[in-house]
């Protein structure tokens, strides 16, 4: 799994923003700059040289606090904050890198936890998310490693990139059943991480989701999901037994690649396709049906599976890419079904001697 990508533009995003700062008609009460937005309060900076706790006004000049910008980014001494109920808007790089932030509570009424809004918080414990959220930024909690648990509100919809990505404290999750959206790797390298829950609802396993989840053991995927996503479930090694639900079509390139204790795969579903290097390197696979829905084996979907001793390509089977079975060592048998017209399929066996 690659680095994030996320800090690539991080001297350049933090120039502009403070030369955008420079020009906004900002205000100060106490330590606080604020912006006056003429019926409500953005805060916008808060001096990074400050440690311990923190609380911020309810109102300012008489005017509700409703917004939190960029005011905390780099706040590295900082162990709490207490934010306000009038606050429904926090936005991206909000607390980005407060190192010594170790818990958080955000109140009802805010939707959305933008870009890497906690990104780095090391001592960040536990987070309180409101039942209002509907959605967690890209990189929103990366690289929180001590984040223990946190319970993600039924109403999320869209499950950012990275989001939690290097969690390592986290041991299990639930994802809620309306997520419609992710982004790529939202849990991958949560190296602790051992239980996942897909909820009813929720249509895709998305790309990159649990790779590097080393530590994932069980995996609960509902009957709604359509379709596995590319590197879902790279390296994931504690996983031994996977069952792809019925309403599956697609296994996504690298879905289980290197996964090196994954013993079976039980396919429920109509899938069709099986992506490029789907179990590559998977060397415990030895019990898997391929369905009979199958039309196309991606290149390199089942190399050095060497456990695989038996198989059956389905009649339906179309595409085969190279190198999809190269290296497969136990492979004695292979029966390749077959279709002849006006009759029952039948079969061609090969067997290796």
């Amino acid at each position: 799994m690659p680095e994030t990508y996320y800090l690539r533009w991080e001297t350049l995003v933090i120039a502009i923003f403070m030369s955008l700062m420079g020009s906004l008609a900002a205000d100060q009460f106490g330590d606080f700059t604020y912006v006056d937005n003429g019926t409500s309060i953005t805060i916008t900076r808060y001096p990074t040289t400050a440690v311990g706790a923190v609380s911020i006004p309810a109102t300012i000049v008489g005017k509700p606090v409703t917004a939190i910008g960029q005011a905390f980014m780099d706040c590295r001494g900082i162990t709490s904050v207490a934010i306000p109920p009038s606050v429904t808007s926090i936005e991206s790089w909000a607390f980005f890198q407060c190192g010594s932030l170790t818990s958080i509570s955000i109140p009802e009424g805010v939707t959305s936890i933008g870009t890497n809004t906690f990104f780095d918080c090391t001592s960040l414990v536990s987070a309180s998310l409101p039942n209002s959220l509907t959605s967690i930024g890209n990189g929103a909690f990366q690289g929180c490693s001590i984040l223990a648990g946190i319970s993600i509100p039924a109403g999320v919809t869209f499950l950012g990139g990275n989001a939690f990505y290097r969690c390592n404290a986290l041991t299990q999750v639930t994802i809620p059943g309306n997520v419609t959206s992710m982004g790529f790797g939202t849990f991958s390298n949560c190296t602790g991480l051992a239980t996942a829950t897909i909820t009813n609802g929720t249509t895709v396993v998305g790309d990159g989701m649990f790779a590097g989840c080393a530590a994932l053991t069980n995996v609960q995927i509902p009957d709604s999901v359509t379709s596995i996503g590319i590197s879902a479930f790279t390296s994931c090694n504690g996983l031994t037994a996977v069952t792809v639900p019925v309403g599956v079509h697609s296994i996504g390139a690298n879905a289980f690649a290197t996964c090196s204790n994954l013993a079976s795969i039980n396919i429920l579903g109509p899938v069709t396709v099986i992506g490029s290097g789907a179990f590559d390197r998977s060397p415990a696979l030895s019990n898997i049906v391929l369905p009979a829905s199958l039309t196309t084996i991606g290149e390199y979907a089942f190399r050095s599976c060497n456990l695989l001793t038996s198989l059956v390509l389905p009649v339906g089977v179309t595409s085969i890419g190279p190198g999809a079975f190269t290296n497969c060592t136990g492979l004695t048998e292979f029966v390749i079904e077959t279709r002849q017209p006006l009759q029952r399929p039948s079969s061609s066996r090969v067997t290796k001697t």
